[in-house]
């Protein structure tokens, strides 16, 4: 089992260009408005009814947008709860609300795909970590829906093997992905899912798309859908979105979470970068909770990486009690590092 387990939160892709979650939603509508394209009905019918923002015609610099949590949660309890609002999504468990979560889930994808146009930091870190033989001993956990960290990895892909911890159909297509090798495997566990993943619920297959974020392609309401290639049927994303109330119930994704608390359960060192364990993240509290008290080896040191130039000291302190009231407060080392640092020298934080 790897010595070391990187965290890689929002933080690691915002260094490379991707949109805040506090910038998410005004970020996307700027990007639409300005490419002159069309905003999906569903959308602009949600936020003027539940948020009171016309995106049509208000000013969308000075409109309040919710969180993503906030916007997406309040349908998928919804869902979940079988009930509807009146006037709108009346009836319960009804098509536009899941349709409505469909769009929400791939503005947030789409918005990634069209900001994220560099990978510098997150190559500079798997190199640094290859030149200096350290790699073999690192699992990376991914919290983020990017493949950046992926592409990193796949860069090295004829010295060292990338584990989702998946069995993927590809494996037995035998002309794209190979299954990794033993001795050669690098742990990447995306507990939230990837946008280079699709999952046919009708043969229960998962597909990867090496290199390509195929839900983008996949799921474009300007193109046909791609069908799977086993059986013709539709593909749906696995994306877990970041709320209280997340569907866990596919089995490639379990499958994924097993493996990362097995490997939380034996490491020697956690360091978290860009990620301020915020409150919506119950589950993953839920998983280093068991790896920190279900292991019969000590305790991992744990290292916090979530440091930017301007930071609020308030939000710092904030951060600092979640992260104690889980681990204990002489558990956990708060560096003044960023993700940017850290990749350049990884070796000034790794035991």
């Amino acid at each position: 089992m790897p010595k070391t387990v990187i965290f890689l939160g929002a933080g690691a892709s915002v260094a490379e260009g991707a949109s805040s979650q506090a910038n998410l939603f005004i970020d996307y509508f700027r990007m639409k408005k300005a490419a002159g394209a069309d905003i999906d009905k569903h959308l602009v019918q949600y936020f003027k009814t539940f948020w009171k923002i016309d995106l049509h015609n208000d000013d969308l610099d000075s409109a309040v947008f919710p969180s993503f949590e906030e916007a997406l949660g309040m349908l998928e309890m919804a869902r979940e709860r079988r009930e509807g609002f009146h006037g709108f999504y009346n009836i319960p468990n009804s098509d536009g609300i899941g349709h409505t979560i469909e769009d929400l889930v791939f503005l947030m994808a789409d918005i990634l795909h069209d900001r994220l146009n560099q990978n510098i930091y997150h190559v500079g870190l798997v190199n640094r970590l290859i030149s200096q033989n350290r790699l073999k001993d690192i699992a990376f956990v991914s919290l983020n829906y990017d493949i950046l960290i992926d592409n990193a990895i796949v860069a090295a892909h004829e010295t060292v093997d990338l584990d989702y911890a998946a069995d993927f159909a590809n494996f037995r297509n035998g002309d794209d992905w190979h299954a990794p090798r033993a001795g050669r495997s690098i742990d990447l566990l995306k507990v939230h899912g990837s946008l280079n993943w699709l999952y046919c619920p009708v043969c229960k297959s998962m597909w990867l798309t090496p290199k390509r974020k195929g839900v983008i392609e996949s799921f474009s309401r300007q193109v046909v859908r791609t069908p799977c290639k086993t059986c013709r049927g539709r593909y749906v994303p696995v994306l877990v979105p970041p709320t209280y109330f997340k569907e866990m119930s596919n089995p490639y994704l379990v499958a994924v979470w097993e493996k990362t608390e097995r490997v939380l359960r034996q490491c020697e060192q956690i360091v978290f970068c860009g990620y301020s364990l915020p409150d919506a993240d119950i589950h993953i509290k839920y998983l280093l909770k068991r790896g920190q008290l279900n292991r019969a080896v000590p305790c991992p040191t744990i290292k916090v990486l979530n440091w930017y130039p301007g930071k609020d000291l308030r939000v710092s302190e904030d951060e600092k009690i979640r992260y104690h009231r889980l681990f204990g407060a002489d558990s956990v080392d708060f560096e003044e590092i960023s993700f940017q640092t850290f990749s350049e020298h990884p070796e000034a934080c790794l035991a």
